[in-house]
């Protein structure tokens, strides 16, 4: 078949209609053969042609057909094709939360999806013993793909907004103590050195340092930028473009390891990006022998995780006096009231000595008549 904008053949076989309205929403349609498909192509083409009633009425009268039949198992199957694959890391923890949700729900069309059957089956998982947190991952899992349904055009409303969530505390980190650190870096590999490195001198989280690309980084002005689109390198997690400053020894970290392929961090051996659980096994490698060494730190080093050298970043920067709507942005959060609570946590020395020298500094301006408080 000549090759037709708007018609395309998927991986069974099958034809598709693809369509992108004017408004930006998609629509793909599954079709019979390929002349059902090119006339579907044709009457959408000169339904977008005519004003906007037309066209709109058109992709209404599509979704409802194909709602009737569109099944959960079949949602699940494309957000799991056409989002989970390209922008979540964590594809199998995802898609075994999603396939209990279509065990529990059967084969039944996507329209039966509402707040009560999504609070039926996390009722049953908290039944089964669950922690509140867990069954809340399912909740999430459930809620982003019907917002993704809705965002396709798969479906006309997000049904799901009166979901209730279950309580859960939250978790504070000890706060991680330099030595310990040091300690752990100590025992590292020096293949996984320079990444852990990376993480400590910047505070970016472990997936945007294992995805890294040159083209992030600018090294004549010391600053490398996590993009929110995944073409363009780390997809941010609040979808915003962040920059975050290079200090000397992340750059040396970045320059010391040879480049195999896209990403600036690369395993020698496989000549490929780093996993996740691989950088995680060589860190409990380092935290096991660090614990074996120095048994009076034995239990914090153990317990150090990898995400905390993000927390031990933000509370050098907070203690040393940056603003916090800074640390905030470069740590790429929504709220710098999450950044003030959940990282950069003030140690009750450091607060002490800041108000020392606070008043140190107005004694001497009100000595000199300048109206400062004593």
């Amino acid at each position: 078949m000549k090759k037709i904008k708007g018609v395309r053949r998927n991986r069974a076989g099958r034809y598709l209609v693809d369509t992108r309205w004017p408004d930006g929403q998609r629509t793909r349609r599954k079709m019979p053969d390929a002349d059902s498909a090119i006339a579907l192509n044709l009457k959408i083409k000169v339904a977008i042609a005519d004003e906007e009633r037309i066209w709109k009425n058109l992709r209404k009268s599509l979704r409802m057909e194909q709602n009737s039949v569109y099944s959960v198992s079949d949602l699940i199957k494309r957000y799991m094709d056409e989002y989970v694959a390209i922008y979540n890391s964590d594809i199998v923890r995802k898609k075994t939360k999603l396939v209990d949700f279509a065990a529990f729900l059967g084969n039944v069309p996507v329209d039966c999806i509402d707040v009560s059957s999504v609070s039926r089956f996390l009722a049953l998982k908290k039944n089964a013993g669950l922690e509140n947190s867990t069954v809340n991952k399912y909740a999430s899992a459930v809620s982003h793909m019907m917002r993704w349904a809705e965002d396709q055009g798969i479906i006309d409303n997000y049904p799901l907004s009166k979901l209730q969530w279950l309580d859960e505390p939250e978790y504070y980190a000890q706060r991680p103590a330099g030595r310990v650190i040091d300690a752990v870096f100590s025992h590292l590999h020096p293949a996984v050195l320079p990444i852990f490195i990376f993480l400590r001198e910047t505070g970016c989280r472990k997936g945007e340092a294992i995805s890294l690309r040159e083209d992030q980084i600018d090294f004549t002005n010391k600053i490398v930028t996590f993009h929110t689109s995944s073409k363009r390198g780390t997809r941010t997690k609040n979808n915003r473009t962040r920059r975050v400053p290079l200090p000397d020894a992340a750059i040396e970290a970045i320059r010391s390891v040879k480049k195999y392929g896209e990403t600036v961090f690369c395993n020698p051996l496989t000549k490929t990006a780093w996993s996740s659980q691989m950088l995680q096994n060589y860190w409990s490698q380092a935290r096991q022998i660090a614990s074996d060494k120095y048994p009076d730190d034995s239990n914090l080093c153990i317990s150090l995780r990898i995400h905390d050298l993000r927390h031990k970043y933000a509370i050098i920067l907070a203690e040393s006096g940056c603003a916090m709507h800074f640390i905030s942005e470069v740590l790429g959060h929504y709220s710098i009231e999450f950044t003030r609570r959940r990282y950069a946590r003030f140690s009750p020395e450091s607060a002490t000595e800041s108000v020392r020298k606070f008043l140190k500094r107005a004694a001497k301006r009100h000595k000199k008549g300048m109206g400062c408080l004593p």
